[in-house]
């Protein structure tokens, strides 16, 4: 969660963005303001992590959830629908 000022978004996002290991950054409406992805081998690697969060001028709290087992992971999300689908998508447009 960060602090709401004009513009917040687009400097703590590239803030985040800019940590080591970090892969994705998004900006989220909800109980959150940013969602962070990042792949780590270690628990140390986890805590560093952390830890430059909280070092990030306006940041009030972190909230930290772990992957345990990926589900699903698909990386083009148009394999995402039948075709049936796509075809009235396209359409309709």
């Amino acid at each position: 969660m960060a602090e709401y000022s004009e513009g917040y978004h687009e400097e703590v996002a590239r803030t985040l963005s800019d940590i080591e290991g970090v892969n994705q950054v998004y900006f989220t409406a909800g109980e959150t303001d940013f969602t962070v992805m990042a792949h780590f081998a270690s628990r140390e690697m986890v805590e560093d992590l952390i830890s430059s969060y909280e070092k990030i001028d306006g940041v009030k709290r972190t909230i930290t959830n772990f992957v345990i087992t990926t589900i699903k992971d698909e990386q083009i999300p148009i394999r995402d629908f039948e075709f049936d689908m796509l075809k009235q998508l396209v359409n309709t447009s």
